[in-house]
């Protein structure tokens, strides 16, 4: 369910040394970050033996999970193979490598101890757990398909083309305008929470304040769970932000904005178009 809950206080870092079980702890939370409609796809593929292409829904879902989880395999590795991994066996190392690849986009265990994680380590798990899983699972984040939109309407402008394409397939324009409105709305959201307990909760807090709040807030907006042991330092101000955060996170901003906005009936208007500079 990528909760991340466990019973221990040091989440599963006593599995450290028991790769099998890391191991099958990120299949499940893999499993459960794909989505329903990407495992009844591949159910009705794999098992039912049905034929066809995979949607590109599934196709998108599927590699850009797989690129992130090699991505961030490739990345832990090299920035924490002398900190969170030195003492470690090779197996141990690359088994928690991949581990806390899987885990930081959504599920938040930890089989390594994060006080001591490297800053360039911290600045890519940001990046990760912002972006999240995949829509229809049980993970958070803006998601990896709406990335993949993003990353295509910045193709094709860079191309000087006017259609937004994935795997040989147009993408409509309103999805690319609902993509952006996902980016912008959680992007305001973690900096407003970030700004919220910079000014709060900053002054209480030791050297290291900023990328340490910054961390907690991206893994509140994402519903990741994953903390630098900041939490349970905050004071009431500091607990009540991180949880409209968490639950902005979890309906989604342009969701919880939609549902907020009232809907006017009546004709459309449109307005002359106008051409202004960016960039």
């Amino acid at each position: 369910c990528n909760a991340g809950f466990a019973l221990q206080t040091d989440s599963v870092v006593m599995f450290q040394n028991d790769p099998w079980t890391l191991l099958v702890l990120a299949a499940l939370i893999t499993v459960g970050g794909l989505g329903f409609v990407v495992l009844a796809a591949l159910q009705s593929r794999f098992l039912r033996g049905q034929r066809g292409r995979l949607s590109v829904q599934v196709r998108v879902v599927l590699a850009y999970s797989a690129i992130f989880t090699l991505a961030g395999w490739g990345l832990y590795t090299i920035t924490e193979w002398r900190h969170t991994l030195a003492g470690l066996s090779l197996v141990d190392r690359l088994v928690n490598a991949l581990f806390q690849s899987v885990t930081l986009r959504t599920a938040g265990f930890n089989s390594v101890d994060f006080g001591t994680l490297a800053l360039p380590t911290l600045l890519f798990m940001v990046l990760f757990m912002f972006v999240g899983a995949s829509p229809g699972g049980t993970g958070g984040g803006i998601k990896t398909s709406t990335l993949a939109v993003i990353l295509a309407a910045i193709r094709a402008t860079a191309s000087g083309s006017d259609a937004v394409r994935l795997f040989d397939r147009e993408i409509p324009r309103v999805l690319v305008y609902r993509a952006l409105a996902v980016v912008g709305l959680s992007s305001a959201a973690t900096l407003g929470g970030l700004f919220l307990l910079l000014l709060f909760e900053a002054p209480h807090l030791e050297t290291g304040a900023f990328e340490r709040l910054l961390f907690e807030t991206v893994s509140a907006v994402g519903t990741v769970g994953l903390s630098l042991d900041v939490t349970p330092k905050l004071g009431p101000v500091g607990k009540f932000i991180i949880i409209g955060v968490m639950f902005l996170g979890r309906i989604g901003p342009l969701t919880l904005v939609l549902s907020l906005g009232a809907r006017r009936g009546g004709q459309r208007l449109r307005h002359p178009q106008a051409r202004i500079m960016v960039g």
